[in-house]
């Protein structure tokens, strides 16, 4: 896996030979750094103020898809002209594009009671607490020792087998609770692409996706033939579909503000050539 910032002078001549440039990027552990309670990771200003100017390039789109719910993410990152995919991609909204997975009453009223049986199960367990995003769930166990992690885990997972409709999931000091569907966040983006920009995306846009779980590896394999993909990650994990690689949402920051520079420089071109903009 390379490091993408050493490989600028190569990406250059990829994303320019393409009309349109589609801009993916994971929220925590992406935009912000991961931290000991997801209500502390905020966006720093400079990287808000960057991704609402690259929303404005011409031809240009900005996703953020993430595990948080649409409203959270939302809120975290504030920007209009952003599309915004919350729950793995379950609830998506923005730039024309509205999505909601099907039955999602019944979910929401299914992971609402299992949320309430973990809270009075976990009750007293000291680090872990229950997230309810409304499709999913998350318990979070990053403040707990090893020994109450374990004890939690004890719990949660045969609990969540007594409910058909739902399945548990790992991640970065978390576990999901989410409805047993065949969807996740790869085939969130594919939906996006198709309906932002036709089913001819991968011939005619550059698309970039950035992100730091296991969650994102379905869109690094959606994109793995005709997208410039990386993982945030200090050691990238082996077995990654991703192409490249950064060590710390800085870098990301890094590369956008240099994507940033590059597409507008083109876009001045385009417009003067009077070439199709969204």
């Amino acid at each position: 896996m390379l490091r993408l910032i050493e490989e600028y002078p190569r990406l250059e001549n990829r994303i320019l030979a393409k009309r349109f440039l589609f801009i993916g990027l994971d929220y925590d552990g992406t935009l912000t750094p991961i931290v000991r309670h997801p209500d502390q990771a905020e966006l720093a200003k400079d990287t808000k103020s960057l991704l609402a100017d690259l929303s404005h390039l011409p031809n240009t789109l900005v996703c953020i898809i993430s595990g948080r719910s649409y409203q959270d993410v939302r809120r975290k990152v504030g920007v209009s002209r952003i599309i915004y995919a919350g729950n793995h991609g379950m609830e998506i909204k923005g730039r024309g594009v509205s999505f909601l997975v099907r039955d999602s009453k019944k979910i929401t009223k299914e992971v609402s009671q299992i949320c309430r049986n973990l809270n009075q199960r976990l009750k007293g367990i000291a680090g872990v607490w229950v997230e309810n995003k409304g499709l999913t769930a998350s318990i979070h166990y990053r403040l707990a020792e090893s020994e109450d992690a374990q004890k939690a885990k004890s719990i949660v997972s045969p609990l969540v087998e007594d409910y058909a409709g739902l399945r548990l999931a790992r991640g970065k000091k978390v576990w999901e609770i989410r409805p047993n569907l065949d969807w996740n966040k790869g085939k969130a983006m594919a939906h996006v692409l198709d309906r932002c920009l036709t089913k001819s995306w991968r011939r005619r846009s550059a698309v970039v996706y950035i992100g730091d779980d296991r969650t994102d590896e379905d869109v690094f394999s959606l994109l793995r033939q005709d997208g410039i993909t990386a993982l945030v990650s200090r050691k990238p994990r082996q077995g990654s579909s991703a192409e490249f690689f950064l060590t710390h949402p800085r870098e990301v920051r890094s590369f956008l503000e240099w994507l940033c520079n590059l597409w507008e420089d083109r876009g001045v071109k385009s417009q003067s050539a009077g070439k199709d903009s969204f």
